[in-house]
């Protein structure tokens, strides 16, 4: 079921579904894997707001039931979200309806740092400048990561604070950083 999930092939999850629906019909998990396919099959046919929060709603189901796997079955769907809102721009009342945010989220990070980098005037953004700072963490460039914590530091210096505050204990980020200041 699960391999059959994460590499996206919906009949043989069908498939496997109805053989364990026949076999144990009462197994712990079979709720829960119909739940998720279910809204994996629905994705597709829902607006980029309902695709938001629909794929960070499964997301953590996918990860209790798939592992480290829910990535692979999560990212492609990432990416189309990415896609369709790439001609969308920066909202900072809808942070996370940036296309930056999906390409971060499907885990291309360089997509993600270049979208970002398309929007007009997002040094001025602090939620833009975090996100690009995330990115360029993530890849890893740490000259970029440099230049954007000074101009977060400089140009945005509460923002730069409460983000010094939710770095994990390496440096790394601790929280996604768009959608946390706007």
């Amino acid at each position: 079921m699960g391999t059959a999930l994460t590499g996206r092939r919906i009949d043989a999850a069908h498939a496997a579904l109805t053989r364990l629906m026949a076999l144990d019909p009462r197994h712990p998990r079979l709720r829960r894997y119909l739940h998720l396919m279910q809204a994996v099959e629905d994705l597709l046919a829902l607006s980029p707001t309902e695709q938001l929060q629909a794929l960070e709603s499964m997301e953590p189901e996918a990860r209790d039931l798939l592992g480290h796997r829910a990535r692979d079955l999560l990212a492609p769907f990432w990416a189309a979200l990415a896609a369709a809102l790439a001609d969308r721009l920066f909202d900072p009342d809808a942070p996370r309806l940036h296309t930056g945010y999906a390409w971060a989220r499907a885990g291309l990070h360089p997509a993600a740092r270049d979208a970002i980098k398309s929007q007009p005037a997002w040094r001025s953004r602090p939620a833009l400048v975090l996100a690009h700072l995330e990115a360029c963490q993530r890849m890893p460039d740490p000259a970029a990561t440099r230049r954007d914590w000074a101009l977060l530091c400089w140009e945005h210096p509460l923002e730069a604070q409460q983000a010094a505050i939710r770095q994990g204990p390496c440096g790394r980020p601790a929280v996604a950083a768009v959608g946390a200041v706007r």
